[in-house]
């Protein structure tokens, strides 16, 4: 099972994009491929089976057990390094994601950095090391400098290369949803997933969905694209500065023993679920970023509507791909409504 099979998929009719509609990706069965292990087993399954984020997957994973079991698990050192785990995760986004998204080769990366950090953690040598990767290769200045001239609002305009093809008058326009998951809402999204499986698939608040990622710390009225991609960045380059406070962590247990926790990923809040019977588990679910952006009435269903009447759709695509980072593949499928 991977997650890299899943698919997001866009489908318009050409004479009517502003009606396009968005095919999510399938919840992985993991209820299914956990019930009956032991607790113990599933942070590194789930980090194995997560390749993108593992390190938080891993974290909420053992915080969520830790709440089952009744005990405190945010304390213990583990969260230490979540921080570095998620820049780097940020980084490769950005050099790889961000790039095959617009038709670029990737950038070079040092992976062997990477590898060394998760058998020895070195935070301020992957931090240098990816200090250095962005000067040369994306801010094309020192990450504090472009991270001061970001907070002057100035550095978002020296980041036209996100999308090429797409009008500066598109890519600064307010789209998507202006309403963000907050660190206030996490306790009330961890128990909607803990009451209703469906959750994991289509989450959304009392007030209905809601958008999820780096831009929720910077808050903006009338978001567009730019700002979204640009927070990213920011929130990157506060991390690598270490100017970023520390990753937000916390768990809840459920009158029925159930236990819920949140961890702060390189793509925004990351929620799972888990119910123990003595120490196997009988049931859980994982709620990512990208659920709630990429919702049916979400934010980048209503960006792409809006951008495909403007632009061709694989344009349209490859910015809301950037602007709202998902973790799998995304394509669109041209279709006739009237079929």
């Amino acid at each position: 099972m991977s997650v890299a099979e899943a698919t997001i998929e866009f489908r318009l009719d050409p004479r009517a994009p502003a009606d396009a509609t968005l095919l999510g990706r399938a919840p992985l069965p993991l209820a299914t491929w956990l019930r009956g292990r032991p607790a113990d087993e599933a942070p590194e399954r789930l980090a194995g089976l997560y390749v993108l984020c593992g390190e938080a997957h891993r974290q909420a994973a053992r915080l969520a057990i830790a709440a089952a079991r009744g005990c405190d698990g945010a304390n213990d050192g583990a969260l230490a390094h979540l921080d570095v785990a998620n820049a780097w995760e940020r980084m490769r986004l950005i050099a790889q994601d961000w790039r095959v998204a617009r038709g670029l080769p990737v950038l070079p990366l040092d992976f062997t950095a990477w590898r060394a950090w998760r058998a020895a953690p070195d935070d301020a040598a992957l931090r240098a090391r990816c200090a250095d990767d962005l000067h040369r290769h994306v801010y094309t200045a020192a990450p504090t400098d472009w991270l001061a001239r970001y907070h002057a609002g100035a550095a978002e305009t020296s980041c036209g290369w996100w999308s090429d093809n797409l009008p500066q008058r598109l890519w600064r326009m307010p789209l998507g949803l202006t309403r963000s998951l907050r660190a206030t809402d996490l306790p009330a999204a961890a128990a909607r997933l803990a009451a209703d499986a469906t959750q994991a698939s289509l989450p959304d608040l009392a007030d209905g969905p809601v958008e999820n990622g780096p831009w929720s710390a910077f808050a903006d009225d009338e978001p567009s694209l730019a700002t979204r991609a640009a927070a990213q960045l920011a929130r990157l380059a506060e991390t690598v500065t270490g100017a970023a406070p520390p990753p937000h962590a916390a768990a809840q247990r459920f009158a029925d023993g159930s236990a819920a926790a949140w961890v702060d990923s390189a793509r925004g809040w990351l929620l799972h679920w888990l119910r123990l019977h003595g120490d196997a588990i009988t049931d859980y679910r994982v709620l990512a970023p990208t659920e709630w952006n990429f919702h049916p009435r979400g934010g980048a269903v209503q960006a792409f509507r809006a951008l495909a009447s403007e632009v061709t759709a694989s344009v349209a695509l490859a910015a809301v791909t950037i602007a709202y980072a998902p973790c799998v593949a995304c394509r669109y499928r041209e279709v006739d409504a009237d079929a």
